[in-house]
């Protein structure tokens, strides 16, 4: 009776430990939009504040998107990961509460704005971003990212399947 005891107790003991579930992407890699140029960027030992990546103790993942067509406007985001671990994945609702991601829906320096409440001032307000690294200097991300004025008022979004590569911070 007791060898069936220790055996219960034992089989119950593994049978609650388990791993994390592993981080699934989808590898159907997006493109550049049409007349833009995409960077798809990380860096290690980086952090960032407001725009610029600067020095720091996480890694970062920047994607920018220029469209040189109407002055530069630029759509951009970053994404500020622990350095240690080889994937990741943040929730719709850390993203909402603005942890671990900047992202900037239109960053337009010549644009005349004639509203105060233009749709472009916006926020990120839902989405999902996951990376997992492929090698020593890359990582695939899925990132989708939906910006809007408040949690029932989305504006746009942004949609990135992509290879970002280590790039040395200045």
């Amino acid at each position: 009776m007791q060898r069936k005891i220790s055996l219960f107790f034992l089989a119950a003991i593994l049978l609650s430990c388990r791993k994390d579930p592993a981080v699934v992407l989808d590898a159907n890699l997006t493109n550049c939009p049409d007349k833009h140029t995409c960077d798809y960027s990380y860096f290690d030992h980086a952090d960032f504040n407001n725009s610029q990546v600067i020095h720091g103790d996480s890694r970062v993942f920047r994607y920018s998107s220029v469209d040189s067509l109407i002055c530069d406007a630029t759509t951009q985001f970053d994404v500020k990961v622990s350095l240690s671990g080889n994937s990741f994945d943040i929730t719709s609702a850390q993203i909402a509460a603005g942890q671990g991601v900047a992202a900037f829906d239109f960053i337009c320096p010549c644009c005349d704005y004639a509203f105060v409440d233009y749709p472009f001032v916006s926020k990120p307000i839902s989405g999902e971003i996951k990376g997992k690294r492929v090698n020593s200097t890359t990582w695939l991300l899925n990132a989708r990212i939906i910006f809007g004025t408040s949690s029932s008022h989305p504006t746009d979004s942004i949609k990135v399947n992509q290879y970002f590569t280590l790039t040395k911070l200045p």
